[in-house]
């Protein structure tokens, strides 16, 4: 989630090959265990900060990674994604298998 214009579509698009531009690389919400060579100069020369979801991003994540399942009754997706906070689509999504 972020400001109109900021680049996220092509973001998406770029990691998912269809931007039309190569991108050497790919996302990860760990930079801290990225290999320095990676980070030497000539390679990845650019790295973009991408926040982790606020709670409506993350309701929209379990969404979407849900919507193939029956729900208890009780299943409130704006709850769970209340108290996920600090989490990464993947982090939902593992959340979500479990």
């Amino acid at each position: 989630m972020g400001p109109p214009g900021t680049g996220k579509t092509l973001l998406a698009k770029a990691v998912a090959g269809e931007a039309g531009v190569p991108v050497p690389g790919g996302p990860t919400n760990r930079p801290e265990v990225l290999d320095l060579a990676l980070l030497r100069k000539g390679r990845l020369d650019r790295q973009v900060v991408v926040d982790k979801p606020n709670v409506r991003g993350r309701e929209a994540t379990y969404k979407v990674h849900t919507r193939f399942l029956t729900l208890d009754a009780g299943g409130d997706l704006r709850k769970l994604a209340a108290h996920t906070t600090g989490y990464a689509g993947a982090e939902i999504i593992g959340r979500r298998k479990s």
